[in-house]
């Protein structure tokens, strides 16, 4: 099935906006975060217990984010049960001043790999 919609005008893609990216660790390749080919990856460590992994965009001026698709490797099952591990929580976070955070939304797995979120709003 193929499910198709008019964009609307307004809408821009990520790469035009210029973000600055970072993460918790390593160095993520920001082009490959965002290239749609879902065979590549790009890592960032493991966080030591009780701290987090994350990406940040810093954009220029405030922007109004309406949906995003994110894509994760979580553990299989054999995986989980034999390591002892399971798939890491996972959420969308947005900051007016990059100090505080609110949660946006928590992104929740299943068994697909990509997942499409739109802001509330």
């Amino acid at each position: 099935m193929v499910v198709a919609y008019k964009a609307a005008a307004t809408d821009v893609a990520l790469e035009s906006l210029h973000p600055k990216m970072t993460a918790s660790g390593g160095a993520p390749d920001a082009a490959m975060l965002s290239d749609g080919d879902l065979e590549k990856a790009t890592k960032i460590p493991i966080p030591a217990i009780g701290e987090s992994s994350w990406i940040q965009y810093e954009f220029a001026e405030p922007q109004a984010i309406r949906s995003i698709t994110f894509v994760t490797k979580d553990p299989d099952v054999i995986t989980a049960m034999v390591a002892g591990i399971s798939a890491p929580d996972k959420a969308l976070e947005a900051s007016d001043d990059w100090q505080n955070f609110r949660l946006v939304a928590k992104l929740s797995g299943g068994s697909a790999p990509e997942h499409t979120i739109r802001s509330p709003q």
